[in-house]
């Protein structure tokens, strides 16, 4: 296997081969990242190191690029779990309802409802148990356990009251590790976060992790503290760590990650510090979109296209030429335009089909939800609309997001009188095809690329509740990862109105 490499990217390699320093690269997308990473393969002392990935997606991919004899390739849940089972005196099972559980148990207890009635929590809102249980979750990737700890994390991004989160948290963590000592329970946070929440000694946690002499992290701007942990404890003492990923392409701040990760990285491994600032995936009139806050950013001299609409009959017009041999990415912030947009295209019998995602399970299991709080079908609009009131209080975007979605298949599909024909519509919008025209949101596309990509609605970029910095942060990565995913043609979607 012979990969090519520019100058940038053979120094890097140069310095990688001679040297026994950390590296960390920031890579600009398109550039040529994984093929990096895989011509290190070739480097002799790289066989005895270790791949780590986010998604068995990326290890699969990977896996199938890697020569044999190239470095093992494992996810960091793979290696966090793995821990987990040799420091767990019983037999594991995941259950991924843990911690619901759990906190539904604690949203009994005396003094959890004194303080709800003293905050106003909504006790009997029915997304208080997942939006607690989310910020179990975005504690423990943060290696937050104790109170202080806890109360830190909560109060940058709290759904009711950081106080009375904090004293539901530390129950649900504090009883989260005795079900584990105790059952073996664990939940998918548990396998990265567990082996470091203070019950083992250093020395034991440290003995349950192989170690390698080297690691190479890819996406490394994606990576939460406690499977940062979960790579410090993987590498030997004296090890070299490569970290490449973007700093700019930071998007999954719900998951633990925050921006400027890859700094922390180089200072917290002492690293040497790349760049690769050439794109050659993205046309340079692409590019010229982005470099407002990527302004490292160089192109190639490729050529392209961006162009600008302004109303949905433009969008449908466009893709209703679209011939079989050409791929299209219609990607959004949000995924209720797509929604109603692929109603357009199921009437008019445009051939496309969703991205990879969870869509329609989340979806209906909302119309379960909505029937279970409905006396009849007649009743949905308006239980939808109480339902969004209370999600709003929360500040739970995702789930407003389902809401709206049901909400413009029924407005778009009056004719609909049935909880099963709403069902059948729902399952219509999402089935599966092998059409080259797909839609998704933004963070589904991460990693992807087209000839032809379609940004829908940019008046959602930035989202409208986004309000802290690193929020807003967050948002202008987002809208950088979407454009730099075309090839060759760049469509913006911006409504008139």
């Amino acid at each position: 296997m012979t990969i090519q490499l520019n100058p940038d990217q053979l120094a890097a390699a140069k310095f990688f081969a001679s040297s026994t320093q950390s590296i960390t690269v920031q890579a600009r997308a398109g550039s040529g990242k994984t093929s990096w990473l895989l011509s290190l393969s070739q480097i002799p002392k790289s066989r005895s190191g270790l791949y780590l990935v986010f998604t068995n997606a990326a290890k699969d991919t990977l896996t199938k690029r890697k020569p044999s004899i190239a470095p093992q390739v494992k996810t960091i849940y793979q290696v966090g779990y793995k821990a987990v089972r040799d420091l767990l005196p019983k037999k594991t099972r995941v259950d991924g309802w843990k911690y619901k559980n759990l906190i539904r148990n604690i949203l009994t207890f005396p003094e959890v409802q004194s303080l709800a009635i003293q905050k106003r929590i909504p006790l009997r809102s029915p997304k208080l148990i997942d939006d607690l249980a989310q910020s179990v979750d975005l504690c423990l990737v943060n290696l937050a356990f104790s109170e202080s700890q806890i109360f830190k994390v909560i109060s940058e991004s709290f759904n009711y009251d950081p106080s009375f989160e904090t004293l539901v948290i530390k129950k649900a963590t504090k009883m989260g590790l005795n079900e584990s000592l105790s059952e073996g329970v664990i939940s998918f946070s548990d396998m990265i976060s567990l082996p470091f929440c203070g019950k083992w000694p250093l020395e034991e946690v440290s003995e349950v992790f192989q170690k390698f002499p080297i690691i190479f992290l890819d996406e490394a701007q994606d990576t939460s503290p406690a499977q940062l942990r979960i790579v410090q404890e993987s590498l030997d003492k004296a090890g070299q760590l490569v970290s490449i990923g973007d700093n700019f392409q930071s998007i999954f701040g719900f998951a633990g990650s925050s921006n400027g990760t890859l700094d922390r990285i180089t200072e917290d491994f002492e690293a040497t510090e790349f760049s690769f600032p050439t794109c050659y995936r993205c046309p340079d009139v692409v590019l010229d979109t982005v470099k407002g806050w990527v302004s490292d950013i160089v192109g190639t001299g490729k050529g392209g296209t961006v162009n600008y609409l302004d109303s949905d009959p433009e969008v449908i017009g466009l893709i209703s030429k679209a011939t079989p041999e050409d791929d299209w990415i219609i990607m959004c912030r949000t995924n209720t335009p797509l929604v109603a947009l692929a109603l357009s295209f199921l009437t008019l019998g445009i051939p496309f089909r969703f991205n990879r995602n969870n869509i329609e399970s989340k979806i209906q299991g909302k119309l379960k939800h909505l029937e279970s709080l409905s006396n009849s079908f007649d009743e949905i609009l308006e239980v939808i609309e109480d339902q969004k009131k209370l999600i709003a209080e929360s500040k739970n975007w995702a789930v407003y997001d389902l809401l709206e979605a049901i909400q413009v298949i029924l407005e778009l599909r009056p004719e609909l009188s049935s909880w099963s024909e709403i069902r059948s519509e729902v399952r219509l919008i999402f089935l599966e095809n092998d059409s080259k025209v797909v839609l998704g949101s933004i963070h589904s596309f991460k990693g992807d690329e087209a000839k032809n990509v379609l940004v829908y609605r940019k008046d959602l970029l930035p989202f409208p509740k986004a309000e802290t910095e690193s929020e807003l942060t967050q948002e202008e990565n987002l809208r950088y990862v979407a454009y730099t995913r075309a090839l060759e043609n760049l469509y913006i979607h911006s409504p008139a109105d």
